[in-house]
């Protein structure tokens, strides 16, 4: 064998040439050309069959296919003429594609190599082992069959199908050289028609595969698509066929075209292996779209190319940037809480301090006769301790702790009145505009608080103007169900008035937005504003279950949303308020306070309006004096938070003792929670710290019991 032979198996018959005549080798070079000539959708096991018949003279001609060595299958069957269909009718079926099981049949033995081989049986080894014992008798009288002679088709050692020849009785082979010449040729083109087969099922395949991809695929060569799959036309807005031949360029965002060519460069010249980016791609009506691209190489007609798997990445970006957004949410959400929780306790302690000065200045001043230093010097210390007491009064409103009635409100009026308000104080340069289109403008709260949210807004917003601009004042009512896009993070689904307050101020940049509702925070000059204002609206806003959002950027104003839920039905407004002021009274009072100054404070006062007082500094030890001397006791005034029993078990304990035990309940905290479920459990009267003498006066009055 020579070197260039090396590792290319001879064909069977390939030796034989020599020995043909001339005649013959024009047969076998016509075969040849038929073989490279045969269409791909021409049955070439009939051709081998046909072909056999023809150069042997035999009666029958039965080519097969080998699967391994278990299954031999018929694919040709050549030369039965007019006995075509009694063959038919004893073997039940067309014998085409009948498969038969030949493991363990020593017989085929002789038969897997490139020769001819004369079967010593008449019968092949697969029929008598295969079908019915009627078929012999048949196959011997019927078919007059004689000779039986077989070669396989083998390359590199692996059979994968025969040819068998059956003749007449009485008939000789005829040119079997030439018939093995023909074999082995039919053997080259069988192997050469499986490697095609098999190039084209894997094509397929690879088509199949390339098309139906979830993920868009295109080939790039030379900086041109020279295959695009469907998903990715579909994923760009392109008809079928439209990107092909086209640059790459053409597809790919401005500001990432220049990072995508030297990544193509580098990565098309061999300085780095496969790539996986981020980056963004053009739809064809110009959109962006942010895209993953996994890059690998790959030939195209003999050349190198670019394989290129996109995958659109819009809704995984949109979940990522929702996932921060609800963290960023929750982050803000627990910040404010627990400057809550801090501002709260803070105005609840300054409460408590400011009773004794409030109370004391008070009464001070009432010593004296206006104009007197004495008396200047007491309503100086009052008016101080009214503004810290306003402080207190905003901290509480942040920390949601400052409701004090919860009755129907109308927000429209509530909308009006603070404008005609605003509207006299701010420059006429200003214009506002009311919008009102809500259907049903009532809730249920506080009408004072809600007061103060229209005028903080109205204040923010005229802040942000400057000297010239419009304020817009608009109202709606939706019902936003659980999902919907325009219900705010926290809120539940349900029925909500919105109030929106539009301002074509100089906006707010990104790190503002995020810290406005932060008590003291202003981005005011020193001195001029507290930065309570939107933290107070932040603080009443929640503590009504809404919520507030912000839209705005710099240059182009700001619009703040606030969410109250709708009333489901409008409800008077309990007045506990009492008609007229009174001087002073009689009666014995127990009151019941930890803080040493609000009690002192509180008998001072009581004792001014002539009322007898009785002290105690807890809640244990009130229910105790009250125990005692119930029948001399006409009212109790009650802390709510105190040490050892706090003022919701002590009011219970009291009614235990009487159950018609009056109360007044005195807090630094608000009308809220415990508080409000005191007074619904019968307490008659809630007063806030710090109080002067005269709110004081009001609620003992009004909650002791008649004289007549």
């Amino acid at each position: 064998m020579s070197a260039s032979d090396a590792g290319h198996p001879r064909p069977p018959g390939a030796s034989v040439g020599a020995e043909l005549g001339a005649e013959r080798l024009s047969f076998l070079a016509d075969s040849a050309i038929e073989f490279v000539t045969l269409p791909a959708e021409k049955d070439i096991y009939q051709h081998i069959a046909d072909r056999v018949c023809a150069i042997t003279g035999g009666a029958l001609a039965v080519v097969t296919s080998a699967e391994g060595d278990q299954n031999v299958t018929v694919r040709g069957v050549a030369g039965l003429g007019t006995l075509t269909k009694a063959v038919l009718k004893v073997l039940g079926r067309d014998p085409i594609g009948m498969t038969f099981d030949v493991s363990g049949i020593s017989q085929l033995d002789p038969v897997q190599g490139h020769e001819l081989v004369k079967l010593a049986d008449a019968l092949h080894p697969v029929a008598r082992a295969q079908l019915p014992s009627a078929v012999e008798g048949f196959y011997r009288r019927v078919l007059n069959i004689g000779d039986c002679f077989t070669m396989g088709f083998s390359w590199n050692g692996e059979r994968f199908g025969g040819v068998t020849i059956l003749l007449r009785r009485n008939d000789s082979l005829k040119n079997a050289d030439l018939l093995k010449a023909f074999i082995g040729q039919a053997t080259v083109a069988l192997q050469a028609r499986r490697g095609l087969d098999a190039l084209r099922e894997s094509e397929q395949k690879y088509r199949t595969l390339f098309e139906q991809a979830g993920a868009g695929i295109c080939v790039v060569q030379d900086e041109t698509l020279v295959l695009v799959n469907a998903t990715l036309e579909d994923m760009l807005g392109y008809e079928p066929g439209e990107m092909t031949g086209r640059p790459f360029s053409e597809f790919i965002a401005p500001a990432s075209l220049e990072d995508v060519r030297q990544r193509y460069g580098r990565f098309m010249s061999g300085t780095n292996d496969a790539q996986h980016f981020r980056t963004g791609v053009l739809r064809r009506d110009g959109t962006a779209v942010p895209v993953e691209l996994r890059v690998g190489r790959t030939s195209h007609e003999g050349g190198l190319a670019a394989h290129v798997i996109v995958t659109d990445v819009s809704e995984r970006l949109r979940a990522e940037e929702e996932r921060q957004a609800l963290e960023e949410r929750a982050r803000t959400s627990q910040k404010m809480e627990a400057i809550g929780t801090l501002a709260g306790g803070i105005a609840h302690d300054y409460n408590n301090l400011l009773t004794g000065i409030l109370g004391y200045s008070n009464m001070l001043a009432r010593q004296f006769e206006e104009g007197t230093p004495q008396h200047k010097s007491a309503a100086l210390i009052e008016r101080s301790a009214r503004r810290a007491a306003d402080l207190t009064k905003k901290l509480l409103g942040f920390a949601r702790r400052g409701k004090l009635q919860d009755t129907a409100v109308d927000m429209h009026r509530v909308i009006r009145d603070t404008v005609a308000i605003v509207g006299r104080a701010i420059d006429k340069r200003i214009a506002i505009a009311l919008d009102l289109g809500a259907s049903d403008s009532v809730v249920t709260g506080d009408p004072s608080q809600l007061e103060q949210v229209v005028m903080n807004l109205a204040v923010n917003a005229k802040e942000a103007i400057g000297e010239a601009g419009e304020i817009t004042f608009r109202s709606d009512v939706r019902s936003l169900g659980d999902g919907s896009s325009d219900l705010p993070p926290g809120l539940a689904p349900g029925r909500y008035f919105l109030m929106t307050v539009a301002d074509d101020g100089k906006g707010m940049s990104p790190e503002v937005r995020e810290r406005i509702f932060e008590p003291f925070y202003t981005t005011h000059p020193h001195g001029q504003g507290s930065g309570m204002g939107l933290a107070m609206v932040y603080g009443i806003v929640e503590n009504h279950r809404g919520a507030i959002v912000v839209d705005s950027a710099p240059g182009e104003g700001a619009c703040l949303t606030v969410y109250l839920p709708a009333a489901r039905r409008a409800t008077s407004v309990i007045e506990r308020e009492a008609t007229g002021e009174l001087a002073g009274g009689s009666g014995t009072i127990l009151v019941i306070d930890d803080e040493e100054t609000v009690r002192e404070t509180i008998k001072c006062m009581l004792d001014m309006l002539g009322y007898e007082v009785v002290l105690a500094e807890d809640g244990a030890r009130g229910v105790e004096t009250y125990r005692r001397r119930r029948n001399d006791i006409d009212l109790v005034v009650l802390d709510m938070t105190m040490p050892v029993m706090g003022g919701a078990e002590c009011f219970e304990r009291l009614k235990e003792v009487d159950p018609e035990v009056r109360v007044v309940l005195a807090s630094g905290h608000s009308l809220e929670g415990a508080a409000q479920e005191l007074l619904d459990a019968g307490v008659l009267r809630f007063v806030q710290k710090p109080f002067d003498i005269d709110e004081l006066s009001k609620s003992i009055a009004a909650a002791m019991p008649s004289r007549e």
